[in-house]
C-alpha cells in the first residue's frame, strides 16, 4: 500500500502565487517539497490582489493548493477590511481543522513574520491541532529607524522571546542563523533559492538598440533604487540605458519618477511593471549588468536577496558589494564585480568597466551561473529539506 503524503501548510503570508521575493520563495519552497512526495498547501488570510487578474478564492498552481479565507481581491472597504482581520484568525483555524480531520498535518511554515503576537497564536495553533512549527526568517528587525512605539515593542518582543514559539528555524543566512543560535531551536539554512534549470531554458529576447543595466526589486527599497540611478548618472555613456523593474505605492513611485527627473535621465531611464517571469529572466540575460545595491547595515548584514539567485542563474554579470551572505559567496572579478559598500563612484566605475570589458565580463557571469547551479539550485535543496522535516517530525 502506498504511504501518504506528508502534509505541509504555509501560513502568515497573502498574495500566492503571485509576487516578489518572499511569495517567490514559498513557491520555490513548495516545489522542493513536491518533488520529495509532500502536499503542499498555502492558507492566505486577506485578499491582495486586483480584481483584474484572474485568481480564484480557492486554486492549484503548479501543484500547490491555495486557500483565500475572503477571497483573492482586497475589499475597499476600511470597516470590512478591519472586521475580516477579528474573523481571520477563527477562520484559518477552522480550516486547519477540517484539514487535520481529513488529511492531518505534518507542519506548517509560517512565512516572513517577525510577529510577536503571530508567533504565540501560532504557537497555541500548532500545539491544539498537534503539529510541527516552522518559522521562515528572511530578515532582522533591529534598531529601524522612523519606526512607532508599537512596532519597537514588537521587535524587541519578537527577538528575545518570539522565536521560542517555533519547533524550528528557516534562516536565510548564518547572520539570523547565529542570532537566534541561543533560542537552542533546530536550524536548517536554506539561502537564496531559484530553479536553475528553467531559468537556463528561457532564451535571450529582444535586445535593445542600447546596451543596458537592469535592477529589479520592490519601490519600497528606495535607498537601494537611488544609488543605482545615482551610479548609472555618473557612467556618462550616452548609448545607454537602465531599467528598473519595480513597483509599489503611487508615493513611492512618485520619488522614483522624481529623482529620475531631477537627474535628468527621463529619455535613459525605463521603468517596467508586472512582467511574466520568463520576461524577466529573458531581460536578464540580454542585459550587460544586474545590480544590486547593498549597505553596511544590519538589515542587509542578516538578509540575502532571492532575486541574486536569479541574477546568477542568468549568467549576466552581478554589480554588488561584499556585504554579509553577498561577500561570503561572491568575489571580486571572479564571479561578480564588487565594492565598497556605499560608495557610488566605485559602483558606476565596475559598470563602465563592464562596458569595456564584455568578454571578460561574460566570463565572470558564467562563472556567477556555475556557483548558482552548485549552491541555490532547487535540486540541490530538494533532498536536505525533506530529510531535515522528516526528523523533525519524528522527533518528540
Amino acid at each position: 500500500m502506498k504511504a501518504r503524503a506528508k502534509q505541509m501548510f504555509f501560513l502568515g503570508l497573502s498574495g500566492f502565487p503571485l509576487g516578489m521575493a518572499a511569495i517567490q520563495r514559498q513557491k520555490l519552497i513548495s516545489k522542493a517539497l513536491i518533488s520529495e512526495g509532500w502536499n503542499v498547501v498555502v492558507i492566505c488570510s486577506r485578499g491582495t490582489h486586483n480584481k483584474e487578474l484572474n485568481i480564484k478564492k480557492v486554486g492549484r498552481y503548479k501543484g500547490v493548493l491555495y486557500v483565500y479565507l475572503f477571497g483573492p481581491f482586497r475589499n475597499q472597504n476600511f470597516i470590512i477590511r478591519n472586521l475580516q482581520k477579528v474573523i481571520a484568525p477563527f477562520m484559518e483555524f477552522a480550516l486547519l481543522l477540517r484539514f487535520k480531520r481529513r488529511r492531518g498535518i505534518h507542519a506548517a511554515i509560517v512565512s516572513n513574520r517577525n510577529s510577536f503576537l503571530a508567533s504565540l497564536k501560532y504557537r497555541i495553533v500548532s500545539k491544539v491541532l498537534d503539529f510541527k512549527l516552522i518559522i521562515n526568517l528572511v530578515e532582522i528587525y533591529k534598531r529601524r529607524e522612523n519606526t512607532n512605539i508599537p512596532t519597537k515593542i514588537n521587535d524587541l518582543l519578537f527577538n528575545n522571546l518570539g522565536v521560542y514559539f517555533y519547533d524550528a528555524v528557516f534562516p536565510i543566512s548564518r547572520y539570523i542563523r547565529d542570532s537566534y543560535s541561543l533560542h537552542k531551536k533546530k536550524h536548517h539554512l536554506i539561502p537564496i533559492i531559484t530553479d536553475y534549470s528553467y531559468i537556463n531554458s528561457v532564451s535571450i529576447g529582444h535586445k535593445l538598440d542600447k546596451p543596458f543595466f537592469l535592477f529589479c526589486g520592490s519601490a519600497s527599497y528606495y535607498s537601494s533604487i537611488s544609488f543605482v540611478i545615482e551610479a548609472f548618472s555618473l557612467i556618462d555613456i550616452e548609448d545607454c540605458n537602465l531599467i528598473l523593474v519595480t513597483n509599489g505605492s503611487s508615493n513611492e513611485m512618485f520619488l522614483i519618477d522624481d529623482l529620475i527627473t531631477k537627474k535628468h535621465l527621463n529619455n535613459k531611464v525605463i521603468i517596467m511593471k508586472s512582467i511574466t517571469d520568463r520576461d524577466l529572466f529573458s531581460l536578464y540575460k540580454s542585459a550587460n549588468g544586474l545590480l544590486l545595491p547593498m549597505f553596511d547595515t544590519i538589515q542587509d548584514q542578516a538578509r540575502f536577496p532571492h532575486k541574486l539567485a536569479e541574477y546568477l542563474a542568468s549568467g549576466t554579470s552581478v554589480i554588488s558589494n561584499p556585504i554579509g551572505e553577498v561577500g561570503f559567496f561572491l568575489k571580486h572579478l571572479d564571479n561578480a564585480l564588487l565594492s565598497e559598500s556605499g560608495n557610488v563612484n566605485r559602483f558606476a566605475d565596475n559598470m563602465k568597466w563592464i562596458l569595456n570589458n564584455q568578454t571578460d565580463a561574460k566570463i565572470i557571469g558564467s562563472n556567477g551561473a556555475k556557483l548558482c547551479k552548485l549552491n541555490f539550485d532547487i535540486k540541490i535543496m530538494s533532498k536536505s529539506i525533506d530529510n531535515f522535516l522528516n526528523n523533525l517530525i519524528q522527533s518528540d
